[in-house]
């Protein structure tokens, strides 16, 4: 039998980390990475780490985390560079986001010496999934690790039920960055909850 090959997984929450880490563990040997500079606001992004950490420890996957929160440097990402609205521009908002997780989840696995990355991103009916896989292949184009691209959308909400009981982690009703942030406010309140 031979050894399964290292992926580092990008976890953009725990609610979707829990069913793709679970698929992705039959073919390889998971690490998840928690970078996520676009989630607003910061008890947005605190509850999303805390949540995707006590995941962690009850699956005993290790956990690289990037905890700064980020809006400063992320919307500096998105306003230089330039040419187009990120209020206004949905697809060219959300590439730019793609790459700029991507790219450091790419370059942390290369130095990790990780065989491949992915993230729990392809998952989500929410994504834009080609300009997802696009940036993560963009990103991968530039190490020497490959990236997992496959359509993981039929997992979306499939492991819910198979969390261990008693184990709150936090659910959010919006992508993160401040922009569907509002986009979500206008058409109701936000409101986070924790799901067992």
């Amino acid at each position: 039998m031979t050894a399964k090959k290292a992926i580092l997984v990008h976890a953009c929450c725990a609610s979707c980390s829990s069913y793709v880490i679970e698929h992705l563990m039959e073919s390889y040997e998971v690490t998840a990475y928690f970078y996520n500079p676009n989630i607003h606001p910061r008890e947005e992004f605190e509850k999303r780490l805390k949540s995707v950490r006590l995941l962690c420890e009850r699956l005993g996957l290790e956990l690289h985390a990037d905890e700064q929160y980020g809006l400063a440097p992320f919307l500096s990402g998105l306003y230089n560079a330039g040419g187009f609205d990120p209020a206004a521009d949905r697809l060219r908002r959300c590439s730019r986001c793609y790459a700029l997780r991507m790219g450091p989840t790419a370059r942390r696995a290369e130095a990790l010496g990780f065989a491949a990355f992915s993230t729990t991103l392809l998952s989500s009916p929410h994504q834009l999934q080609d300009a997802l896989r696009a940036e993560g292949l963009r990103a991968a184009g530039g190490t020497g690790i490959d990236f997992d691209g496959r359509d993981l959308q039929a997992l979306h909400g499939s492991g819910r039920d198979r969390l261990p009981k008693g184990l709150l982690l936090h659910r959010q009703h919006y992508c993160g960055c401040i922009f569907s942030e509002a986009e979500r406010t206008g058409a109701g309140e936000v409101r986070g909850e924790e799901t067992e």
